[in-house]
């Protein structure tokens, strides 16, 4: 089979351009159909009708050791992707007929709107009523929302019942359709406005593969910071705006709008100030790589905002400290879900294949109430060179209501603004129940949900008692009818459903107290093969009975659960409980500290003895590199779940290992029979197993030496400086603690706080005895705050969720003073002052009763206050400090003289030197060409700046120890080494992305290495990246190749292209969208003209055209009138000629016609020549020219519709290979002349 990829388009670092497609593009696609044809039929991922049965069935990948899971073994960057199952992909026949979308207008330089063209191309394809391949010559086309097709529809998770976006513009239309192969040929389509990208709906054998999608203007707006400092006595912060976003500065501030709708005029979207600051919006650490859900303080104190060029702008404030940020790309976004990205829906086998969404808008792609869903080899991540970071609005993927099976496997998800995958069902609740009628009344219970079908006739329907998630019964009822939405008008009730049974209603069904879920729609599901990078939220959610493996993926740097299973009837809906789920041969690095890697967490508020939930969890063979604070497990209303065969290491080990951590590996609750046993666990762990609402026995764990409810941590093997008599440690992690002397001590930030629920900041160094009576606490701190969410101070620390502090924060760029009070884990820091600009400051907390104020001092002489807080929550609290906060800086504090009650407290008895840690599985320090770094970000991150001149780097990498193998990933692809073991990154504008992974000989310790390369200058427009290249060049012209085109692929329908309203030929006029055609200098102008090799031709017979005087590299195409066929295209010479030999259709009427050769002159304006031939013998009857005649043409002949069947295929693919060799070496030729 042929990738499309080597006779489409393929990545690198040109526009593509009209010239460069008109030069070469008709060979690449002669060629490469040509050759797919002559293989047997089009490609695609799915299984031909008329192929060999597969002997065997689909069996998931086999097993692997803990040991050696690298990024070389699983994930998407994997030597070896996993296998599909096939007998659930989509079933296309081999002979099929071709559509070509730019025979209806379709433009692939995205000069034009390509939208209504794209739908005409796709109605043909339908009223063939054959297996089709609609193709996408290979470039880029332009979709805007104005032509693309419109549906009401109600889609799962977005809008709900909202009338306001009740109406969907779909890019690519599928809709009650069959066997039906998109087939992208490495082209992208770039979207504008605000569209679903593509819809199947009502249809049976769908692939859509090798086509990329893009929005020229995202509405998620993302500003990288490409610099910060002070000037003119003033902080400064540069942003660099992405192509197609226009700024409107208003003083202070600054007003982002997207590109101008064509039919109104008016911005397809707009972020005010004002949204900036919403926690839904996001940061990412382009050094690091980590992304946070945070306000944007873009606008904190701002007081002018200039434009610099080439999309920069400066925004400056009014204090004269250094802002920070500069490497962070703040991502800006507004949270209504207005439409899907993609969706599924009614539909039979469908599949996605080879594709990059380079951002889904509105919402991810939605599965609905279909049977069997893949996904394969998709990358969900920015085009590098844009500047542009968010991916997706929201989710990537959400499967709601799938029967049969969903695949997802070999695929790259890059920092959405929501959960990369969710597959679950919908909990309807119930409102009313008629017995005697054996009917219920069903209702949509969140508010984004609503509209579509959720019964069927036939399905098959369980009750669950909402109070403790339990199935109401064994029993499970047949539909009989339903009286509902549609998910297509709105002409019945949206929310509500009344839906008849096949039995009687269960005695205890009652209103409002039992939801109703959908078993037929629930499915397989097979999760392989995926990288899931920089998400801040959970990576995978999955609710169903059915079986689920989720294999060889790789998690790192999930903001929450890596693995999520809920069961929610309380908040989203979501069902249903799960029965058999295996997690094995994962890669889980640096899981998130606020939430356990695996979490099981059901909505129920009550618990039945003897039973569960979930059941049937088997966590096997995986490999858990840690952060200190994380959580391996946290399960609740489990029955049977095992925890066997898994590795557990610290994130970046270090010999000896410096990093303890106190959490608890695992929690449970209301579970039973639990097996932890065959793990192995690196030192400093804390091997304890909480237990709650269970009997504690119920977790097996000695085989493990697994401390039920009492901690059990290994000790490190390597004191460090013995702490003071009376002090002690919280998650101690004694890399980022030095002792200083007796009474001073550095503790750096970077990890996470305490702030609400994320309850993992490490090293907070603390009396052990509580503080009683009234207080007085004192101590001297030397550091400023330098990034992000960086805090320290004086504590008064009762546990985590009940404290006092007196901090430093930095607010994300705005720092201050702060007073925090946590209650219940409810915390307030209402209480502040700015942050004094002196590096040292002494704080003071005093206590009297239950009140707490705090001052401070940059003399320890004169203090000044900043407020007073109530907590009686903390009258055992014990006094303490702490560095933590989310930052990728590392700041260290020193703290310096404890006073309690004016008694100094020392932090050391004695200070010992510990023997250094070194990486293990490390690095030596690279040398670099064309690059200086800075101090590393962290341990393990580099970020620089190069100018826009600067178009590569290089580098070695060689590791420390010969034994540990590495893999180079360059922008998210793996890196091969020149000459002499040299890398070179070719570089594009902004952020460019060199990863190193490295496995150590012992097949557990990993370390992954980052340097992040920014380079200046203007940033590419969506697409710039795609070149459209032949693989194939032969360096000598084939002999016996006639210098002339092979056959056409495609014919013409009987009736003539479209013709695009004047509306959408054009992008908007206050951007530009389009590629611009290069200049040229127009010759003396010569009529074209032309001739033919015989005056008359038998039906049936060859016929030579030739044109003279077109201009050399564009296309020409050959039509025969009256009732047009199109003979073919061919590429014009060098001198202007152009000739075609092509085979006059069988049923063509005897008598006089015409040929028409239409095309550009030498002028390069358009032309047309007309020569008359004489057709001998032919049909009787004329061909059909009303609208039904034609369909009826069509089906009986497949020259007189679009596209080349299977009864033509063999007949053509020799010649259309050895023409398009002809075309990729004459065309290559000339560009090497050029």
């Amino acid at each position: 089979m042929l990738s499309m990829t080597k006779y489409g388009c393929e990545p690198g670092h040109s526009t593509v351009t009209p010239a460069r497609l008109r030069g070469w593009g008709a060979g690449v696609i002669v060629f490469g159909l040509g050759a797919a044809l002559a293989a047997g039929a089009m490609p695609a991922i799915a299984n031909e009708v008329n192929a060999p049965t597969v002997a065997t069935p689909w069996a998931a990948g086999t097993a692997l050791p803990a040991t050696g899971l690298s990024s070389q073994t699983v994930g998407f960057h994997a030597n070896q992707p996993v296998a599909l199952d096939q007998a659930a992909l989509p079933k296309h026949a081999a002979n099929r007929v071709i559509v070509d979308v730019t025979t209806f207008g379709a433009d692939p330089t995205g000069v034009k709107d390509s939208a209504k063209a794209v739908n005409d191309a796709i109605l043909h394809a339908k009223s063939l009523h054959k297996p089709t391949t609609i193709l996408f010559p290979c470039g880029v086309y332009s979709m805007y929302p104005e032509n693309a097709p419109k549906r009401e529809l109600y889609v799962s998770n977005t809008v709900g019942a909202d009338p306001n976006y009740k109406t969907k513009s779909i890019g690519l239309l599928i809709e009650d359709m069959e066997d039906v192969i998109v087939e992208g040929m490495g082209s992208q389509l770039t979207f504008h406005g605000s569209q679903t990208e593509f819809a199947n709906i009502r249809s049976t054998d769908v692939t859509i593969q090798n086509l990329d999608t893009d929005w020229y203007a995202a509405g998620t707006l993302d500003l990288p910071v490409v610099g910060s400092g002070v000037a003119d006595g003033f902080g400064y912060r540069d942003i660099q705006v992405p192509v197609g976003v226009n700024v409107a500065i208003n003083g202070a501030t600054a007003t982002f709008n997207g590109e101008n709708s064509p039919a109104t005029g008016l911005p397809y979207w707009t972020h005010a100030p004002s949204g900036a600051t919403g926690g839904h919006n996001q940061t990412r650490d382009l050094a690091t790589g980590q992304t946070l859900r945070t306000g944007v303080q873009l606008w904190n104190n701002s007081r002018a905002v200039t434009d610099l060029g080439n999309g920069v702008y400066r925004v400056s404030y009014n204090n004269a400290a250094d802002p920070g940020g500069t490497g962070k790309a703040y991502e800006i976004r507004k949270t209504t879900r207005d439409t899907p990205g993609g969706l599924i829906w009614e539909s039979q086998r469908t599949a996605l294949k080879n594709m990059k969404l380079h951002y889904l808008h509105g919402f991810g792609i939605v599965g609905q109430f279909s049977k069997d869903v893949a996904l394969d080899a998709i990358t969900l991540r920015t085009d590098f060179g844009t500047g542009r970071q968010t991916a997706a609005f929201a989710d990537f993927i959400q499967m709601s209501g799938i029967a049969g099976k969903v695949q997802i496997t070999n695929s790259l998800f890059d920092n959405p603004h929501d959960d990369p995958i969710n597959i679950h069902g919908t909990y309807v609740e119930v409102k009313a129940v008629d017995r005697a009628a054996k009917t219920v009344t069903l209702q949509y219970m969140h508010n984004e949900t609503a509209g579509f079908p959720q019964f069927y006739a036939g399905d098959e329907l369980r009750f669950v008692k909402k109070a403790t998630m339990l199935p109401e019964g064994a029993t499970t009822f047949k539909v009989a009818s339903v009286d509902g939405p549609t998910g297509k008008d709105s002409t019945k009730n949206l929310t509500q459903m009344t839906v008849t049974l096949d039995g009687e209603l269960p005695t205890n069904l009652a209103a409002s107290q039992f939801v109703a879920e959908n078993l037929t729609y629930t499915p397989e599901v097979y999760i392989a093969g995926n990288t899931f990078q920089s998400v801040p939220t959970r990576g995978i959610l999955v609710t169903t009975p059915r079986e689920v493996l989720i294999e060889r993926n790789v998690f790192d740097q999930m903001g929450m659960a890596s693995i999520y299973i809920s069961a929610d009837a309380a908040s989203w809906y979501e069902s249903s409980g799960v029965d058999n789920v295996n997690i094995r041969n994962n890669v889980f690095d640096r899981p998130s500290t606020g939430s356990a890697t695996i979490f099981v967490d059901p909505t129920n508020s009550q618990s039945e003895a003897g039973k569960a939930v979930h059941h049937g969890i088997n966590i096997a063979g995986n490999r858990f590199s840690v952060l200190p604070g994380g959580q391996l497990v946290s399960a609740k209303s489990v029955s049977g779940l095992d925890f066997t065969a898994n590795t557990v290491n610290h994130y970046a080990p270090t010999n000896p290992v410096s990093v303890s951590s106190s959490k608890a590996l695992f929690n449970f609750s209301s579970s039973a029979d639990i097996d932890i046993a065959g793990n192995t666990y690196e030192k400093g762990f804390n091997l304890r197993a909480n237990t709650s609402g269970m009997d504690a026995a119920e977790v097996r764990g000695t085989p493990d030496a697994i401390v039920n409810n009492g901690d059990n941590i290994t000790p490190l093997g390597n004191p460090a400086s013995p702490l003071a008599t009376g002090m002690g440690w919280v998650r101690e992690d004694v890399s980022k603690w030095t002792a200083v002397d007796k009474n001073t001590v550095t503790l750096k930030a970077g990890s996470s706080g305490l702030w609400a629920t994320q309850n993992a900041a490490v090293n907070i160094l603390r009396q052990n005895a509580p503080l009683v009576g009234d207080a007085t606490m004192v101590v001297k701190m030397s550091g400023a705050t330098a990034s992000q969410y960086e805090e320290a101070g004086l504590i008064l620390y009762s546990d985590d969720d009940n404290y006092v502090a007196l901090q430093r924060k930095h607010a994300n760029g705005s720092p201050v003073l702060a007073l925090v009070t946590e209650t219940g884990g409810s915390p307030n820091e209402n209480t502040k002052v700015a942050a004094p600009a002196a590096a040292d400051v002494w704080l003071k907390l005093v206590r009297a009763g239950n009140q707490y104020t705090a001052s401070y001092s940059t003399d320890n002489v004169t203090f000044t206050t900043i407020g007073t807080v109530t907590n009686a929550t903390v009258t055992n609290g014990k006094t303490g400090i702490l560095a933590v906060g989310a930052s990728s800086a590392n700041a260290p504090f020193t703290f310096t003289d404890l006073l309690v009650n004016t008694v100094a407290q020392p932090f050391f008895e004695q200070v010992n030197a510990p023997e250094p840690a070194k990486l293990v599985a490390g690095l030596a320090a690279p040398v670099w060409t064309g690059v200086q770094f800075a101090a590393p970000s962290s341990p393990l991150a580099a970020l620089a700046s190069v100018p826009a001149a600067t178009k590569s780097v290089s580098t070695k990498f060689t590791a420390a120890d010969a034994s540990t193998g590495l893999q180079v990933q360059f922008n998210d692809k793996v890196a091969t080494a020149g000459s002499g073991g040299a890398y070179t990154f070719n570089l594009m504008p902004g952020a460019n992305v060199v990863q190193v992974q490295t496995m150590g000989s012992d097949g557990v310790s990993s370390q992954t290495y980052r340097w992040v390369i920014s380079r200046q200058g203007a940033l590419n427009k969506p697409g710039a990246n795609l070149v459209c290249a032949p693989v194939v060049v032969p360096t000598t012209p084939p002999a016996t190749v006639p210098p002339t085109t092979a056959p056409p692929t495609t014919v013409a329908p009987t009736t003539a292209p479209p013709t695009l309203p004047p509306v959408t030929t054009a992008p908007p006029t206050t951007t530009s969208p389009s590629v611009t055609p290069p200049a040229t200098t127009a010759p003396a102008t010569v009529a074209p003209s032309g001739s033919v090799d015989a005056e008359t031709v038998s039906a049936g017979g060859e016929l030579t055209v030739t044109g003279k005087n077109f201009k050399p590299g564009t296309t020409a195409t050959f039509t025969l009138h009256s009732n047009p066929v199109v003979l073919g295209t061919a590429v014009v010479a060098a001198d202007g000629t152009v000739s075609l030999t092509a085979t006059v259709p069988a049923n063509a009427l005897a008598g006089a016609h015409t040929v028409v050769i239409t095309g550009t002159g030498i002028n390069g304006e358009a032309a047309k020549v007309s020569i008359a031939v004489t057709v001998a013998g032919g049909t009787a009857t004329g061909e059909a020219t009303t609208a039904a005649a034609t369909t009826a043409a069509a089906a009986a002949d497949d020259l007189a519709s679009t596209g080349a069947s299977g009864s033509v295929v063999g007949g053509l693919a020799v010649a259309l290979v050895l023409g398009g060799l002809v075309l990729f070496w004459t065309t290559r030729r000339r560009a090497a002349n050029h």
